[in-house]
């Protein structure tokens, strides 16, 4: 019933504070009372452009969905450069390992040369060896020059006999 079908003869109805403030809420006029203002009109209770509202919730629901994927994936991206930096930290901490142990062993086994040469001393056979590769060197060079010799006489020779065989 609006107001414009109330007679003032007609009794007030009561009405239960619930639909007290929902008369008050949805803007009805169910107490009864005159109209404030004519000119101001009825706002909807309900949106106007349902399409556009809908739109406007699946965006915002689609941003916070994005927000929350783009703070997943910093995190992502943050753990894997994190990852990144402990393995080249725990590939430099192997190459340093390796380098101490591998002079650690050359160390040692310069140290044990070291011990056995001076344990065992000089070679017993040493001098002999030294003199008889002073001999084998002297052999060896008198055949070089003996094999020299023989092809300055050689060479001669056959280019003799290669002029007398074109000559033919």
């Amino acid at each position: 019933m609006s107001s414009s079908t109330l007679d003032s003869s007609q009794p007030q109805q009561q009405l239960s504070p619930t639909e007290a403030l929902w008369a008050h809420i949805l803007r009805k006029d169910k107490l009864g009372l005159p109209p404030r203002n004519l000119d101001m009109p009825q706002v909807p209770t309900g949106p106007v452009d349902r399409n556009a509202t809908s739109t406007r919730i699946l965006l915002y629901d689609t941003q916070a969905r994005l927000e929350q994927f783009s703070s997943r994936a910093d995190a992502m991206l943050k753990g894997v450069q994190e990852a990144n930096h402990e393995l080249k930290t725990v590939g430099m901490l192997f190459e340093k390992d390796r380098d101490t142990l591998t002079n650690d062993m050359i160390d040692l086994v310069n140290r044990s040369q070291t011990e056995i040469q001076k344990a065992v001393g000089k070679p017993a056979q040493e001098p002999q060896v030294l003199a008889f590769q002073e001999k084998l060197e002297l052999r060896v060079e008198g055949l070089n020059q003996r094999l020299d010799a023989l092809q300055m006489v050689h060479y001669p020779q056959n280019r003799l006999l290669f002029l007398t065989d074109s000559l033919v």
